[in-house]
């Protein structure tokens, strides 16, 4: 068993499933606010969140 960071591909698929689809926006709506208001430079993948 493998244990792995989900990409935007991920993401997307997983926002069509009715049970976490409202989790999974409002997580993206928190981790885009979190690095709006912390000037996060999103090019490395390594600084913010994601």
């Amino acid at each position: 068993m493998a244990i792995k960071f989900c990409d935007q591909q991920m993401l997307d698929q997983f926002a069509k499933i009715q049970y976490i689809a409202d989790y999974i926006k409002q997580k993206q709506e928190e981790i885009d606010s979190y690095n709006a208001a912390n000037q996060v430079d999103q090019v490395s993948l390594v600084n913010g969140r994601l």
